[in-house]
Protein backbone atom coordinates (compact mmCIF):
# COMPACT_ATOMS: atom_id res chain seq x y z
CA UNK A 1 0.00 0.00 0.00
CA UNK A 2 1.36 3.34 -0.98
CA UNK A 3 2.18 5.88 2.10
CA UNK A 4 0.07 8.37 0.45
CA UNK A 5 -2.88 6.20 0.89
CA UNK A 6 -1.81 5.21 4.38
CA UNK A 7 -1.16 9.28 5.33
CA UNK A 8 -4.70 10.03 4.03
CA UNK A 9 -6.58 7.04 6.13
CA UNK A 10 -4.44 8.00 9.07
CA UNK A 11 -5.66 11.28 8.69
CA UNK A 12 -9.44 10.54 8.12
CA UNK A 13 -9.32 8.24 11.45
CA UNK A 14 -7.99 11.50 13.70
CA UNK A 15 -10.71 13.82 12.01
CA UNK A 16 -13.11 11.39 12.94
CA UNK A 17 -11.59 10.90 16.68
CA UNK A 18 -11.39 14.50 16.98
CA UNK A 19 -14.99 14.85 15.73
CA UNK A 20 -16.13 12.40 18.44
CA UNK A 21 -13.99 13.92 21.03
CA UNK A 22 -15.78 17.27 20.59
CA UNK A 23 -19.33 15.91 20.45
CA UNK A 24 -18.55 14.33 23.86
CA UNK A 25 -17.55 17.51 25.43
CA UNK A 26 -20.21 19.55 24.02
CA UNK A 27 -22.56 16.80 25.12
CA UNK A 28 -21.23 16.55 28.90
CA UNK A 29 -21.34 20.55 28.69
CA UNK A 30 -25.07 20.61 27.87
CA UNK A 31 -25.57 17.39 30.29
CA UNK A 32 -23.51 19.50 33.07
CA UNK A 33 -25.26 22.76 32.52
CA UNK A 34 -28.49 21.56 32.59
CA UNK A 35 -28.16 20.39 36.26
CA UNK A 36 -26.50 23.36 37.47
CA UNK A 37 -29.10 25.88 38.06
CA UNK A 38 -33.02 26.18 38.05
CA UNK A 39 -35.24 29.61 37.42
CA UNK A 40 -38.85 29.64 38.76
CA UNK A 41 -41.14 32.28 38.44
CA UNK A 42 -44.63 32.63 39.97
CA UNK A 43 -48.17 33.89 38.28
CA UNK A 44 -51.65 34.75 40.13
CA UNK A 45 -53.62 33.73 37.24
CA UNK A 46 -57.35 34.94 38.13
CA UNK A 47 -59.90 35.16 35.39
CA UNK A 48 -61.92 38.81 34.87
CA UNK A 49 -65.56 39.34 35.15
CA UNK A 50 -67.31 41.87 33.62
CA UNK A 51 -70.85 43.86 33.87
CA UNK A 52 -73.04 46.81 34.65
CA UNK A 53 -76.48 47.51 36.29
CA UNK A 54 -78.84 50.14 36.38
CA UNK A 55 -79.98 51.31 39.78
CA UNK A 56 -81.94 54.91 40.73
CA UNK A 57 -79.24 57.19 41.89
CA UNK A 58 -77.27 56.43 44.87
CA UNK A 59 -78.73 53.22 45.48
CA UNK A 60 -76.78 49.96 46.27
CA UNK A 61 -75.66 47.82 42.88
CA UNK A 62 -78.19 44.88 42.90
CA UNK A 63 -78.55 42.43 40.19
CA UNK A 64 -81.54 42.36 37.53
CA UNK A 65 -83.15 44.97 35.55
CA UNK A 66 -84.39 48.50 36.81
CA UNK A 67 -87.96 49.19 36.69
CA UNK A 68 -89.65 52.96 37.03
CA UNK A 69 -93.51 53.86 36.51
CA UNK A 70 -94.10 57.21 34.91
CA UNK A 71 -97.05 58.10 36.27
CA UNK A 72 -96.89 62.02 36.40
CA UNK A 73 -94.78 62.85 33.60
CA UNK A 74 -96.02 66.77 32.84
CA UNK A 75 -94.84 67.40 36.74
CA UNK A 76 -91.50 64.96 36.22
CA UNK A 77 -90.45 64.27 33.15
CA UNK A 78 -86.73 63.28 34.70
CA UNK A 79 -85.77 60.00 36.38
CA UNK A 80 -81.82 59.57 37.57
CA UNK A 81 -80.25 56.90 37.82
CA UNK A 82 -76.87 55.24 38.09
CA UNK A 83 -74.96 52.85 35.61
CA UNK A 84 -72.83 50.81 37.93
CA UNK A 85 -69.46 49.03 37.08
CA UNK A 86 -69.93 46.10 38.86
CA UNK A 87 -66.89 44.60 37.31
CA UNK A 88 -63.20 43.37 37.93
CA UNK A 89 -62.17 45.66 35.32
CA UNK A 90 -62.32 48.97 34.00
CA UNK A 91 -65.43 49.15 31.41
CA UNK A 92 -64.38 51.40 28.34
CA UNK A 93 -68.12 50.98 27.30
CA UNK A 94 -71.66 49.56 28.23
CA UNK A 95 -74.99 49.02 26.16
CA UNK A 96 -78.51 49.83 28.29
CA UNK A 97 -81.51 48.48 26.84
CA UNK A 98 -84.57 50.29 27.14
CA UNK A 99 -87.89 48.67 26.92
CA UNK A 100 -91.14 51.13 27.40
CA UNK A 101 -95.00 49.43 27.62
CA UNK A 102 -97.78 51.83 27.72
CA UNK A 103 -99.83 51.03 31.56
CA UNK A 104 -103.23 52.00 30.47
CA UNK A 105 -105.14 51.45 27.43
CA UNK A 106 -105.23 53.31 24.61
CA UNK A 107 -103.45 53.31 20.82
CA UNK A 108 -100.91 56.51 21.74
CA UNK A 109 -97.08 56.17 20.59
CA UNK A 110 -94.45 54.77 22.65
CA UNK A 111 -92.59 58.23 24.08
CA UNK A 112 -88.99 58.23 23.62
CA UNK A 113 -86.12 58.02 26.26
CA UNK A 114 -83.29 60.21 26.19
CA UNK A 115 -80.05 59.72 28.17
CA UNK A 116 -77.58 62.06 29.37
CA UNK A 117 -74.68 62.00 31.30
CA UNK A 118 -73.10 64.25 34.18
CA UNK A 119 -69.84 63.80 33.56
CA UNK A 120 -67.54 64.14 36.56
CA UNK A 121 -70.23 65.27 38.60
CA UNK A 122 -73.96 64.72 40.01
CA UNK A 123 -77.67 65.16 38.64
CA UNK A 124 -79.51 67.52 41.28
CA UNK A 125 -82.85 65.72 42.11
CA UNK A 126 -84.49 68.54 42.72
CA UNK A 127 -83.70 71.26 39.86
CA UNK A 128 -82.24 68.90 37.66
CA UNK A 129 -78.94 70.64 37.32
CA UNK A 130 -75.49 68.94 36.85
CA UNK A 131 -72.78 69.85 38.74
CA UNK A 132 -70.24 68.45 35.67
CA UNK A 133 -70.62 68.33 32.33
CA UNK A 134 -73.92 67.66 30.36
CA UNK A 135 -73.19 65.02 27.59
CA UNK A 136 -76.19 63.29 25.58
CA UNK A 137 -76.00 59.86 25.59
CA UNK A 138 -78.82 59.02 23.17
CA UNK A 139 -82.75 58.24 22.88
CA UNK A 140 -85.02 55.31 21.56
CA UNK A 141 -88.30 54.20 22.40
CA UNK A 142 -87.54 50.58 22.93
CA UNK A 143 -84.29 50.09 21.81
CA UNK A 144 -80.72 49.71 22.76
CA UNK A 145 -77.96 52.76 23.51
CA UNK A 146 -74.19 51.89 23.19
CA UNK A 147 -72.78 54.25 26.15
CA UNK A 148 -68.83 54.46 25.61
CA UNK A 149 -67.77 55.95 28.61
CA UNK A 150 -64.77 54.87 30.41
CA UNK A 151 -66.35 53.52 34.23
CA UNK A 152 -63.59 52.60 36.80
CA UNK A 153 -64.24 49.59 39.29
CA UNK A 154 -67.06 50.00 41.22
CA UNK A 155 -67.40 53.44 39.46
CA UNK A 156 -70.82 55.00 38.43
CA UNK A 157 -72.13 56.99 35.66
CA UNK A 158 -74.60 59.58 36.56
CA UNK A 159 -77.29 59.33 33.90
CA UNK A 160 -80.44 61.22 33.94
CA UNK A 161 -82.96 59.89 31.80
CA UNK A 162 -86.27 62.22 30.25
CA UNK A 163 -89.70 61.45 28.50
CA UNK A 164 -91.18 63.24 25.72
CA UNK A 165 -94.58 62.36 27.02
CA UNK A 166 -96.43 64.93 27.58
CA UNK A 167 -100.00 63.34 27.99
CA UNK A 168 -101.74 60.93 27.72
CA UNK A 169 -101.82 57.35 29.78
CA UNK A 170 -98.68 56.22 32.21
CA UNK A 171 -96.38 54.08 31.43
CA UNK A 172 -93.50 51.97 32.22
CA UNK A 173 -89.51 51.53 31.18
CA UNK A 174 -87.42 49.06 31.84
CA UNK A 175 -83.26 49.74 32.07
CA UNK A 176 -81.01 47.07 31.77
CA UNK A 177 -77.38 47.21 30.89
CA UNK A 178 -74.66 44.59 29.45
CA UNK A 179 -71.11 44.69 28.38
CA UNK A 180 -69.51 42.82 25.66
CA UNK A 181 -66.22 41.63 25.89
CA UNK A 182 -64.70 44.59 23.47
CA UNK A 183 -66.12 46.80 26.36
CA UNK A 184 -64.27 45.14 29.05
CA UNK A 185 -61.09 46.42 29.76
CA UNK A 186 -57.56 44.45 29.49
CA UNK A 187 -56.78 41.31 31.77
CA UNK A 188 -53.75 42.15 34.25
CA UNK A 189 -51.69 39.63 35.18
CA UNK A 190 -50.31 40.15 39.05
CA UNK A 191 -46.50 38.91 39.47
CA UNK A 192 -46.44 36.62 42.41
Amino acid sequence: MPIGGTLRRLLHLLLLVEVMVVASVLSMGIAFGAGRGTATAGQTVSSARWGSVVVLQSQTATSGALVIDWTNVKKNPYQFIDLVNTSTVTLSGQTVSISTTRNGSGNQPLPTIALALCRAGTWDQTTGACSGTVVDLGSTTTGSIIITEPVPVNGRLAVRASTSAGVGSPFTTTFSSAVSRTQAGPAVVVNG
